[in-house]
Formats: C-alpha cells, sequence, structure tokens
C-alpha cells in the first residue's frame, strides 16, 4: 500500500501542471479535433484569453502532453497542435471524468 506522501507527491505534481480551468479543456479541445490551429481553439474553448491560451499551452507543450507543428515553410507560419503520447495515455482519465461530470455535476 501506498503511503499518503508517495500519493500526494503524484496528485501535486498533476495539480501544478493541470491547476486552472484551461488545460483540460485544452487538451479535450484538441484530442477531439486531431490537429487544431491555435485561432480555431480559441474559438473552440469559451471565454479564453490569448495570453491564457498561449501560456496553457506553453506548459502543456513543455511538459510533453502537447506537440506543435509548423505549417508551411514561409512567414507567417501557421500551427497545429496535437497531443502527443504522453497526452493521449491521460484519455481514460479524461473520459471518467466527463462521464462522472455529466453524471454527477
Amino acid at each position: 500500500m501506498q503511503s499518503t506522501d508517495e500519493w500526494s507527491c503524484g496528485v501535486s505534481k498533476v495539480m501544478d501542471i493541470f491547476s486552472g480551468k484551461w488545460k483540460l479543456n485544452i487538451l479535450w479541445t484538441i484530442y477531439n479535433e486531431d490537429g487544431i490551429r491555435f485561432n480555431q481553439l480559441k474559438q473552440e474553448i469559451t471565454g479564453i484569453t490569448n495570453i491564457m491560451l498561449t501560456r496553457s499551452l506553453e506548459t502543456l507543450i513543455s511538459e510533453d502532453f502537447v506537440s506543435k507543428k509548423r505549417l508551411g515553410s514561409k512567414p507567417p507560419f501557421r500551427s497545429e497542435y496535437y497531443l502527443t503520447a504522453k497526452g493521449k495515455s491521460l484519455l481514460p482519465l479524461m473520459h471518467s471524468l466527463n462521464d462522472w461530470g455529466k453524471i454527477n455535476l
């Protein structure tokens, strides 16, 4: 059996990365679109600002949950965002949270 310290260490790490209301929404939207551009993400996620979307994407990219692929070879560059293997590994948990939320909230 895991000690409380071991359990809270994992939970603390997850909370540090996914704190706030945007990151899980971003992951869910990217998953549903299977590759999405910044402006499309902003339109899909009601209420998010450019700054919060940019900061959240930077965190998700740095933690290897999302990858950014540049399209085209000449400016202005366009980019699309995709879930990485690590990001996809969260899908069973996200589906469970989605189902739980629909039933209980």
